[in-house]
């Protein structure tokens, strides 16, 4: 911090920490729009964030699906259940062919 620099009152900070998203708010529009079975399918091809899929079992979880008494898409990051299925696509694997085959939401000037 240089000296011109003033620390955030605790107001300020509160403000910046509530401001309003609406991206996320979209997003979470988006996911309950779907049904049980389309927010599956999404989280397992790779096209639902960690802090959407977060926001999903804090809401709904009996909708989650399990693996090995986790939430899938937690369970799918752990060594033993990634090595125990290699045949399974890795998270960064679906998460990249759904940037493939969607180039536009990553959200970079189209050429």
């Amino acid at each position: 911090m240089t000296d011109d620099q003033q620390p955030l009152t605790p107001v300020e900070a509160w403000k910046t920490w509530t401001r309003a998203d609406p991206e996320w708010e979209e997003a979470k529009r988006r996911l309950w729009a779907m049904t049980h079975d389309e927010r599956v399918q999404a989280m397992r091809a790779g096209r639902m964030s960690l802090r959407l899929c977060l926001h999903w079992a804090s809401h709904a979880p009996h909708e989650v699906p399990l693996l090995e008494n986790e939430w899938e898409f937690i369970a799918i990051l752990t060594p033993e259940i990634a090595e125990a299925d290699d045949a399974r696509p890795s998270q960064r694997e679906r998460v990249t062919e759904s940037l493939i085959r969607c180039p536009d939401a990553t959200g970079s000037p189209s050429e």
